[in-house]
């Protein structure tokens, strides 16, 4: 399970040489797609067929490689309002930091949540697949923020005990932070507890 910069024809191919599965953000610039009769297959031509937000989308599709193309399928969701919005947003952010264009293709795929696998249907339906790669997603939003709060990216040790210590270190921290940031959501925006108000509250002279 991986993010869309792992969705090319010879990744997938080296992962299902080793006789595993795939599930993969899709790429539709990167990976090119067939349908089951080996014609190239429109990822926005299929996905323009879902209307509303929630709505979800299953298509067999092949990945051509050498020899017999790799068969898979292609999963879509169509967002809600409130994301779509989001994910405008930033392709619009990212072209003003000169780091892409947001072109009307990039702007209709970012109204969908689209994934490739090839696992069958019958070992994982399309809410199964969609809901385990959300999950993958605040996986790597937990990784991303122990790279920027604890620097957990970089191991400043080279001994193995050192660097064991500083890590166990580093994760205590990053727990600890974790958890007083939930019990500071919790709490009373006084930060301690009020007395209940009286059914005739006592006027302050």
């Amino acid at each position: 399970m991986a993010d869309a910069a792992y969705c090319n024809p010879p990744g997938i191919a080296a992962v299902k040489q080793q006789g595993a599965e795939v599930i993969v953000r899709l790429n539709p610039v990167s990976l090119p797609l067939q349908d089951p009769s080996g014609r190239p297959w429109s990822v926005l031509g299929a996905v323009k067929k879902l209307k509303r937000a929630g709505e979800m989308g299953d298509w067999p599709v092949g990945v051509p490689a050498q020899g017999q193309p790799i068969a898979g399928r292609v999963c879509g969701l169509h967002k809600s309002e409130q994301a779509i919005e989001k994910a405008q947003r930033k392709l619009t952010r990212r072209q003003q930091q000169g780091k892409g264009q947001a072109t009307e293709e990039t702007r209709q795929y970012a109204c969908y949540v689209l994934v490739f696998m090839t696992l069958p249907v019958r070992q994982a339906t399309s809410r199964q697949v969609l809901d385990s790669y959300r999950l993958r997603w605040q996986i790597e939003l937990i990784f991303k923020r122990l790279k920027l709060i604890v620097q957990l990216g970089h191991v400043p040790k080279q001994d193995d005990h050192s660097s064991r210590a500083w890590l166990y270190g580093m994760l205590l921290v990053a727990l600890l932070s974790q958890k007083l940031a939930r019990v500071g959501s919790a709490i009373s925006p006084w930060g301690y507890p009020l007395p209940e108000e009286t059914a005739h509250p006592q006027s302050l002279v």
